[in-house]
């Protein structure tokens, strides 16, 4: 009975060491043999979109489930645009970088569109060949007449006549920014890294 008693307690002994060491084992296997940076290790989750500064930003919540951290530089980093139904995106995608993705940790990353400028009347703004006189004629204070150096500048003529380019509204080129885009795709060949930001609008 007491052979049976310590069987046991020797068997409940090497049960609780291998628990004890199994964590250490597994970080370590971990480490050697680290899992790749999939949609089961970084975990991606559309939050808000806003617009700001001629660019739409939008806002992702990423869950990194790994022990260790992701560091994602610039010069190998590159982002792309999931294009919608065969679509264009309008605007050139771009985000913050270096990105920081700490081990099991969840934060929070933006990523832009930078929207096709929009231009303002002052660039096409027409200039009359009467404004023009009359910034001609106010004499320069010390030159005559007789001593104005070069020749005089011509007049826009039939170049201010031409009506200005016609250019999308802001809210146009948003809407069509919003309705021609499933999301980004952020890749790293380097760390094996293809990570899909669905789309969430």
């Amino acid at each position: 009975m007491a052979t049976n008693l310590t069987r046991v307690r020797w068997t409940v002994l090497a049960a609780a060491c291998l628990g004890v060491l199994a964590l250490p084992a597994l970080l370590l296997w971990n480490y050697v043999r680290p899992a790749p940076w999939d949609a089961r290790v970084l975990r991606v989750r559309f939050e808000s979109v806003r617009y700001e500064a001629a660019a739409l930003v939008f806002t992702y919540s990423v869950e990194n489930r790994a022990w260790r951290s992701l560091r994602l530089l610039p010069e190998q980093t590159e982002i792309r645009l999931v294009p919608a139904g065969g679509h264009i995106p309008a605007g050139f995608p771009n985000f913050a970088a270096p990105l920081l993705l700490e081990g099991h940790s969840s934060q929070r990353v933006e990523l832009r569109i930078d929207l096709p400028a929009d231009p303002t009347g002052f660039h096409y703004q027409p200039l009359s060949d009467e404004n023009t006189r009359s910034v001609l004629a106010q004499p320069v204070p010390g030159i005559t007449a007789e001593g104005v150096p070069g020749s005089p500048l011509p007049l826009r003529g039939s170049l201010a006549a031409q009506a200005p380019p016609e250019m999308p509204k802001p809210e146009e080129l948003i809407t069509d920014a919003l309705q021609n885009l499933n999301g980004f795709e952020l890749v790293n060949p380097a760390k094996g890294v293809d990570l899909l930001f669905p789309r969430g609008w």
